[in-house]
């Protein structure tokens, strides 16, 4: 049995949103996934009543860690929130992953001093999964990581996101009829040649001298929505811009038709597309644990998704993959 902690004070739709979802994942989700939810004592009899008793346990947590609180500060002076329980329990094993709508910031400093890091990782990234016509693309990094201009080490960075990325996809395509390929790894750039981008080639070299990858070249913003790649690399100041202007894509074209007096939407199956709510959300990667961010205006469905995640990345052995990898591309680097 798998068991996830999920935060009810996480988002912007608590406790209701938090807890629909969990009761669609257990609705939905497989016989061997149980549920911690953490929250307010008083809120337990009224959340646990709608849920099958033999698969929902409770963890008492009266705080709320604000998205406004600096997050290490308030990670470290509010001991009994909703999102340091959750992760202790992950610590202590009463848990086996952590799924929140919180703050991103406060989850990953949590994430960090609560479970620490794999070895070599120096700052988690954040992924985001990307609709495409194909399936999916992870986006790495969407925002954990904005870069100094002098950055040292950059190359290497986008070497060990090319490692987490593939890592954590080949946990997640556990599933009957999940793709069986090795992940194509893709780097986001203003032209296809080699030498675009003036310094992001040498990070284009290193991708292609890399055996354990399947580099396929870089990807012009154009080309994403095609599913040229299956994990798609950038830094943080790019890929946080990138995100925020897909998340308004579908709903610019909805308004649009409505202004311009249509009296049809998209079809169902584009809005199904498009809508991030399909796909839940994504632990933070590098991480030596599962600790699972969703949007913080996730429904109910998104977080649903967001528990499901979590399950396959503890049943498809995310964390002792990456870790295994890591090792083996440190040792590389050494040679």
């Amino acid at each position: 049995m798998f068991r996830v902690a999920l935060d009810l004070l996480g988002g912007d739709h608590v406790p209701s949103g938090p807890a629909e979802g969990a009761r669609a994942a257990l609705e939905a989700g497989p016989s061997d996934l149980s549920l911690l939810l953490v929250g307010p004592g008083s809120y337990r009899h009224r959340m646990l009543r709608r849920l099958p008793a033999d698969r929902v346990k409770w963890i008492d947590a009266e705080e709320r860690i604000d998205p406004a609180d600096p997050p290490a500060r308030a990670v470290r002076n509010q001991p009994n929130s909703t999102i340091a329980r959750g992760l202790d329990a992950v610590r202590s094993g009463e848990a086996d992953a952590f799924v929140s709508a919180g703050s991103t910031g406060a989850i990953m400093a949590a994430s960090v001093i609560k479970l620490g890091v794999l070895p070599g990782i120096k700052r988690p990234p954040v992924g985001a999964m990307f609709p495409t016509m194909t399936g999916r693309t992870l986006v790495l990094d969407v925002g954990a990581h904005v870069p100094h201009k002098r950055e040292r080490h950059r190359r290497e960075r986008f070497l060990q996101l090319a490692h987490l990325g593939k890592l954590y996809l080949k946990s997640q395509w556990t599933e009957p009829g999940s793709p069986r390929r090795r992940p194509r790894v893709g780097l986001l750039n203003i032209g296809e040649e080699s030498r675009a981008g003036g310094p992001l080639h040498k990070i284009h070299e290193l991708l292609t001298r890399d055996s354990l990858i399947r580099f396929v070249g870089n990807v012009e913003g154009n080309e994403i929505v095609n599913g040229k790649c299956d994990v798609l690399l950038c830094d943080g100041f790019v890929g946080n811009i990138l995100l925020k202007f897909y998340e308004s894509a579908f709903g610019f074209l909805e308004q649009q038709l409505r202004s311009e007096g249509l009296k049809y939407e998209l079809p169902k199956r584009v809005g199904e597309i498009m809508d991030y709510t399909t796909y839940g959300g994504v632990p933070l990667l590098g991480v030596n644990g599962v600790s699972v961010v969703c949007h913080g205006a996730s429904p109910p469905r998104a977080i649903g998704n967001g528990i499901a995640a979590a399950h396959r990345c503890c049943r498809g052995g995310m964390v002792r993959r990456m870790r295994k990898g890591l090792l083996r591309l440190s040792s590389k680097v050494r040679s």
